[in-house]
C-alpha cells in the first residue's frame, strides 16, 4: 500500500503545472580542494575509484573542468569522465567527508576513500588515523551533518532568483517563520514585514520578528521554501504552508497537491530523500 501511495503522489507531482526539473551545475572553484598548480585530488585519476583502486593521473591525460584540473591513467578513463564530468567529481569539493560533517575543510590522503551511491567520498588521513573509520561507524549522521555545512558554504548570498517567492517577493507564503519553531505556524502581517538577502517575510508579531532578525539562518526554511520531496525529485514545486517537519532543527516544508500531502514520500524514506534533495539544491543554487 506504501508502494502504490508513493507512486500516485510521484504522478500528482509530475502533472502538476508548476514543477521544473532541476539542472547540473557546477562547484565554484574556490571551494574546490586543489594544489598549487590547480590539480584536483593529489593528481589521482578520479575515474579509477569507480573501478576499485586509486591510481595516479598522468599530465599527459589531463583536463581542464571549469578551472580545475584533472588527471588520468588513461584516454579511455579521461573520456568517460569528460562525458559526465559531476559523475566522477568527488562530494565537498574533494575536501575530508568527515571534516565537511565538523564543517571544516581538511584536506585529504587520496588513497583514503569510499564509493557509496554512486559518489565518490575523500578523506584525510592523518598520524596514522584514517577519517573514514569515524565515517563508517555513523555515515547517516555524518552525511547529513556534511551536505549541510557543504551547503552552507556555497550558497549564494543574496540572491533570491532561486526561492519560492509570491508577488512582491514574500517568503513561505506569508506565513511566520519563528511560529513553526513554535508548533503552530500561523500566517503573518504587514506590519511586521521585514527583509533579508532580498526576501520578504511577514511575521504575527513583534516579538517573533525581533527573534527572526537576531538569527534569521536559524528560521530559514530549506531549499529555499519548495517542497522538500520535489527537491529531492530534481523539481521545484510549490507548498502548503501548514504542511511541514522540522529535524534536527531544519524546517522542510511540503506541497499538498490534489490532497496528496508530500511528507508521506517523505516519511517513507526520510534520510535517503534528505540526502537527495540536499544534493540538487547544492547544483541547483551553485550555478549562479
Amino acid at each position: 500500500m506504501k508502494v502504490i501511495n508513493y507512486l500516485i503522489l510521484v504522478a500528482v507531482i509530475l502533472a502538476y503545472p508548476g514543477f521544473a526539473f532541476a539542472s547540473s551545475t557546477e562547484i565554484p572553484l574556490e571551494q574546490i580542494n586543489l594544489d598549487s598548480q590547480g590539480v584536483a585530488v593529489h593528481g589521482n585519476d578520479v575515474v579509477s575509484y569507480f573501478k576499485g583502486e586509486a591510481k595516479s593521473g598522468s599530465v599527459q591525460y589531463e583536463s581542464n573542468v571549469n578551472g580545475a584540473r584533472y588527471r588520468f591513467g588513461s584516454a579511455e578513463n579521461k573520456e568517460s569522465f569528460l562525458d559526465n564530468p559531476e559523475r566522477y567529481q568527488p562530494q565537498y569539493g574533494g575536501w575530508c567527508a568527515t571534516a565537511m560533517a565538523m564543517d571544516m575543510k581538511l584536506d585529504i590522503d587520496p588513497q583514503s576513500y569510499k564509493v557509496a551511491g554512486n559518489q565518490l567520498y575523500l578523506f584525510s588521513k592523518v598520524n596514522g588515523v584514517d577519517a573514514r573509520e569515524m565515517w563508517n561507524k555513523d555515515e547517516a549522521n555524518l552525511k547529513a551533518a556534511a551536505d549541510k555545512n557543504w551547503f552552507r558554504r556555497i550558497k549564494p548570498k543574496g540572491d533570491k532568483k532561486f526561492y519560492n517567492l509570491m508577488q512582491g517577493d514574500v517568503g513561505v507564503r506569508g506565513y511566520d517563520l519563528v511560529s513553526y519553531r513554535k508548533g503552530q505556524p500561523v500566517a503573518g502581517s504587514t506590519q511586521f514585514e521585514t527583509e533579508y538577502r532580498g526576501v520578504h517575510y511577514l511575521f504575527a508579531s513583534a516579538e517573533n520578528k525581533s527573534k527572526f532578525l537576531a538569527d534569521p539562518e536559524a528560521f530559514l526554511p530549506e531549499f529555499g521554501g519548495w517542497c522538500a520531496t520535489a527537491t529531492a525529485m530534481g523539481m521545484w514545486l510549490d507548498i502548503d504552508p501548514l504542511k511541514y517537519m522540522i529535524t534536527d532543527g531544519r524546517l522542510f516544508l511540503f506541497s499538498n497537491v490534489d490532497g496528496k500531502d508530500a511528507r508521506q514520500m517523505w516519511l517513507m524514506d526520510e534520510t535517503n530523500l534528505t540526502g537527495k534533495a540536499d544534493s540538487n539544491w547544492v547544483s541547483r543554487i551553485s550555478s549562479y
